[in-house]
């Protein structure tokens, strides 16, 4: 009988019975899927699009924090910032400074009165002469912090950008390095976004996944990837620096400040920063600290207390201060 019916109704009918089937069976894998992840992996390890919550997919950044939602107590502003929302325009008196990086300059796990930009304000400020602009994100590699400057935050024309970040770089990735994503093209990204939502989807995926058929050929040998290589880390702070001279900025780059060791005492980041760069000494604080001493000021081997952005905070305003070009 169908051979009977036009060619194009055939089509028709054959396109439709395709799409019935598709649809029921995207119902019944829902079922046995649930709804669509919090967030497929994006190629991570470390994958803050887990919380869904406080964050949401870029096809560029990969993820970036969403207006509006809350973090403890505090609130990320309409801007996807932390802190009060600042204006593009400003006084001309007004000294703007961007905070960029990562979840230190972001404040994990602080309210917005002990972040580093908080505790800046307070140190720097005098009724409305200094504005401080945070930029940091939870999980940012020097790759993101330099496309979100550069892509973004460079707008604000900030006179003075404080980048603290390198935190993630060396985490391992199980498949690509940071500028190897797929979803860094926005056509990949959009269509993988819409893709990770489909229980058909996330069906076949799991299958190929547990046949050894998916991502096998980026584990040879068992050959460690990094987010970000120690060649990249550098030339990723390069471009910040250029970029920031090139909208006539100044850039200031913070020392790393982690506690390894036994007994775990603070030293600097796994990565080199390399020369040529403008830098703050934000470890020299907390030299000759250790565990558990180091409670106070840190909460974990990374990430500050209050009274530890406070410490950076005084490290970075002395710099600023010390800057004869910003000296009245």
């Amino acid at each position: 009988m169908l051979l009977r019916i036009k060619p194009s109704k055939r089509a028709m009918f054959i396109v439709a019975t395709v799409l019935l089937v598709l649809g029921v069976a995207e119902m019944l894998l829902t079922t046995r899927f649930g709804d669509a992840p919090s967030a497929d992996r994006l190629h991570f390890n470390l994958n803050p699009l887990a919380n869904e919550n406080l964050f949401i997919y870029d096809p560029a950044l990969f993820w970036r924090l969403k207006p509006g939602a809350l973090d403890g107590e505090s609130r990320i502003n309409r801007l996807g910032m932390r802190g009060p929302p600042a204006k593009k325009s400003r006084k001309s008196k007004t000294l703007r400074i961007l905070l960029i990086g990562d979840s230190i300059p972001y404040g994990f796990k602080l309210e917005d009165d002990e972040t580093i930009g908080a505790h800046m304000r307070r140190l720097l400020g005098d009724k409305g002469a200094v504005e401080v602009i945070n930029g940091g994100v939870v999980g940012y590699s020097s790759f993101q912090t330099m496309n979100y400057f550069q892509r973004e935050l460079a707008s604000w024309k900030p006179d003075i950008v404080v980048i603290y970040v390198g935190n993630n770089d060396w985490i391992d990735t199980p498949t690509f390095a940071d500028n190897a994503q797929p979803v860094l093209r926005e056509s990949i990204g959009s269509t993988w976004n819409t893709l990770r939502r489909l229980a058909l989807y996330r069906s076949m995926r799991s299958l190929l996944v547990k046949s050894h058929l998916l991502e096998t050929r980026f584990k040879v040998g068992g050959k460690r990837i990094a987010r970000v290589s120690p060649d990249d880390f550098v030339a990723n702070l390069l471009a910040i620096r250029d970029f920031s001279e090139k909208i006539g900025a100044k850039p200031l780059f913070c020392r790393i400040v982690q506690f390894q060791g036994n007994p775990q005492c603070a030293t600097s980041g796994f990565y080199p920063t390399g020369t040529d760069l403008q830098m703050v000494d934000t470890l020299k604080p907390f030299e000759d600290l250790c565990v558990p001493e180091a409670r106070r000021y840190f909460m974990d081997g990374i990430h500050p207390t209050s009274e530890g952005a406070l410490l950076m905070a005084k490290a970075i305003a002395e710099k600023i201060n010390g800057l004869t070009s910003l000296k009245q």
